[in-house]
């Protein structure tokens, strides 16, 4: 039988895009799991410190993991307070440690009403950058690796410094080249460096330019056919103390630059490469965010599973921004199941405006239900987080099963059973709301249907449809459920049980024969069965009889797959030998064990086990008779034999032999007690005398004496 747990809830809160404004405000969707923690996608590893009133629920980058040198990624943060309010109007600070590895655009910002605050972050060295958002003393931290983009065939490198300029044909940048020799000194003075800035190219002649019909273009950004230069550099310079020094200056076309400086020394040729970027110069003062889809399917079940991006950007004066400014798409958060910005996963996707100001993506859905955040960007400015679904497929399976697998409800009307059906699409991702599921029972009464995820429906979480059954008729008290969906092609079905009192105990295991001695254990175990033979409900009272030992009651486990209940009959020491037969046949005592379940008026059952004795043990067994007397009288005494736990042996045939004086007595076989009862008639002289004891039953064969000693007692 399975059995219903709780599951998580999922809560959207989403909002529509609006225009960035130059204060950066977020209006944003914001997703959390009630019966959890869950933080926005590409987090990584956090680190919290400080203990203020406001502090973070999370802090993530986008894209999260790793950058190259030169580019940005957009760093998101939420304040809450310490019951996971949003907190708007919290001044947050961006910061990262090295410094050297980057910096926040802008440095700090407010939070939106709904507790998001972003900033841009650009990388512009390579190492581990560990972004910091600081709010009231409280620090949270995320890190970002930063790849080194520059490339290059040893013993030279090149470094740019800003890597980011404005494509206005003034702004410059220092390009610092280091060289070496083979033996890793740096090159001698006077060493030419060849340089060229422009689009990408293979240097199939390693002469450090581009020759037409000889290299081939990797990168043409116009598309012409041919290299052209981008900005200008000088055309060569000379190392001093292995470093050498040039600017370059921007050109007025917004796209990417690559500078390459090439060393020839002694026929041995090196290169360096790093590329920059020239943005448009127009600055773009706000981003608006639209889609032409509210909602998608998860993909291959048959509805859409992608729809369009547009970001507008504007200038400061309200007016859309020229062609050709690069605008950047990433997924802030979503439900990492393969949804992607044009198969690049979560981005940066960068895509220029047209001559409306207008960048477009494409969107696409992955294999899990749930929200999906967007954002675009350009530079610093960073617009407002755009809110879809992805919605799940139809249904592909339903699993079946009711809160109490056994209850007493078989001689009762009105017992309440919840029965609850999850169902899930394809991918496992809960169906939608209002998904019908339909409901039948084989005994009792049961609610004809339930929507999954409706409130006051049963559905009180996604892709979960509930429904009451109630005890009225009955037929054998296993009661099987069925559910279907989807009319009728997916459907599952259930059983749980209906128990009435005890009436049957099967006696599984018990002790056979147990040796009567207190440290001699062996295991009962009974199980317990209803009317209809089901089992009963767990914890059902099972207590013991017994008339030797002692036996532990208590009470039966599970009801669902089994009803058993496991104790110890623990043995005891005899009082008597119960069973006093000659020759002896080992056993003490017959033990008629009673077993009872549900209570005084409940059904019993038993068992006999018995109690069994060892041979005669001579140091348990004993002459007890007066250690003197005198001359020619006659003592009564008696002879106990017992085995090694003590226990009285009867029946065992006794002979006695006397050294001196004789012995006479009207049996010589044990009682029940072990004990035979005889006279001592003492010889006439004194002496110390041997009176001899031999156990001729099968089980004893032994001997033991005692000394007496006559002697005329002084007056």
């Amino acid at each position: 039988m399975r059995n219903i747990g709780t599951s998580q809830e999922k809560e959207s809160a989403v909002n529509k895009s609006a225009l960035f404004s130059n204060k950066f405000a977020l209006i944003g969707l914001v997703a959390m799991m009630l019966l959890g923690v869950g933080l926005i996608a590409g987090c990584g590893d956090s680190t919290l410190s400080g203990s203020g009133s406001a502090q973070f629920q999370y802090v993530a980058s986008s894209p999260s993991g790793e950058i190259d040198a030169g580019s940005t990624a957009i760093v998101e943060a939420r304040v809450v307070d310490a019951t996971g309010a949003a907190l708007s109007g919290q001044r947050v600070t961006f910061s990262v440690t090295p410094t050297a590895l980057g910096y926040f655009t802008p440095v700090s910002d407010t939070t939106a009403a709904d507790g998001t605050v972003a900033a841009v972050f650009t990388a512009t060295s390579s190492g581990t950058a560990t972004l910091q958002a600081t709010v009231s003393g409280t620090t949270l931290t995320t890190s970002l690796l930063i790849n080194d983009n520059t490339g290059g065939s040893g013993r030279i490198t090149v470094s740019v410094t800003p890597l980011l300029m404005t494509a206005n044909s003034a702004d410059s940048a220092n390009v610092l080249i280091t060289a070496t020799k083979k033996d890793g000194t740096p090159i001698s003075d006077g060493m030419t460096i060849f340089l060229c800035a422009g689009e990408r190219f293979v240097d199939r002649d390693r002469d450090g330019y581009f020759t037409k019909g000889v290299d081939s273009l990797i990168y043409d950004v116009n598309a012409n056919g041919q290299w052209d230069p981008i900005g200008s550099i000088p055309t060569s310079t000379t190392t001093s103390g292995g470093t050498a020094s040039v600017y370059y200056r921007a050109g007025n076309q917004a796209t990417t630059v690559y500078i390459r400086a090439t060393m020839i020394d002694s026929g041995n040729v090196s290169f360096a490469e790093v590329s920059a970027k020239l943005n448009p110069n127009t600055k773009v003062a706000s981003i608006a965010m639209s889609a032409n889809f509210e909602n998608l399917r998860v993909k291959g079940v048959g509805g859409i599973e992608f729809g369009g991006l547009v970001a507008t950007a504007y200038d400061e004066f309200g007016n859309p921004v020229p062609e050709g400014i690069p605008i950047a798409f990433t997924i802030a958060s979503g439900p990492n199941g393969g949804e992607n910005i044009q198969g690049q996963g979560y981005g940066p996707v960068e895509v220029s405006t047209n001559s409306n100001g207008q960048a477009s993506v494409t969107v696409y859905s992955g294999t899990i239900s749930g929200s999906v955040r967007l954002r675009a960007s350009s530079g610093s400015v960073i617009s407002a987080a755009t809110p879809f679904a992805i919605n799940s497929g139809p249904p592909y399976t339903i699993r079946l099963g009711a809160t109490s697998c056994n209850q007493v409800s078989w001689e009762y009307v009105n017992v309440e059973n919840q029965v609850t059906a999850i169902v899930c699409d394809i991918y496992t991702n809960p169906v939608p709301d209002s998904t019908a599921v339909y409901f039948w029972t084989s005994e009792g009464c049961i609610d004809g249907y339930s929507l999954t995820g409706v409130q006051g429906l049963g559905g009180t979480h996604p892709g979960m449809a509930s429904v009451n059954w109630w005890s009225c008729t009955h037929i054998n008290g296993r009661v099987w459920v069925r559910a279907e969906t989807a009319g009728g092609t997916v459907t599952d079905s259930a059983m749980f049980l209906s128990s009435g009192p005890p009436i049957y105990i099967e006696i599984l295991e018990y002790p056979s024969t147990l040796y009567a001695q207190s440290d001699e254990k062996g295991n009962i175990t009974v199980s317990v069965y209803d009317i209809n033979h089901n089992l009963v409900i767990g914890n059902t009272q099972v207590d013991f009889e017994t008339q030797f030992g002692t036996i532990g009651n208590g009470g039966t486990v599970d009801g669902c797959h089994a009803s058993i209940f496991k104790t110890k009959y623990t043995a005891a020491q005899l009082k008597k030998d119960y069973s006093p037969v000659s020759p002896d046949d080992g056993i003490g005592a017959v033990s008629f064990v009673s077993v009872r379940a549900g209570g005084m008026g409940g059904v019993s059952n038993g068992f006999t086990t018995l109690f069994l004795t060892t041979e005669t043990y001579v140091k348990s067994s004993s002459i007890d008779i007066e250690a003197e007397v005198e001359p020619g009288t006659v003592t009564p005494f008696t002879v106990v034999i017992k085995d090694r736990g003590n226990n009285p042996l009867g029946g065992h045939r006794l002979t006695l032999f006397p050294n001196g004086g004789t012995i006479t007595g009207s049996s010589f076989v044990t009682n029940e007690y072990g004990e035979v009862s005889l006279f001592y008639t003492a010889p006439g002289a004194e002496g110390t005398y041997l009176i001899t004891v031999t156990d001729t039953d099968p089980r004893g064969s032994v001997s033991f004496a005692k000394k007496v000693k006559v002697k005329i007692a002084e007056l």
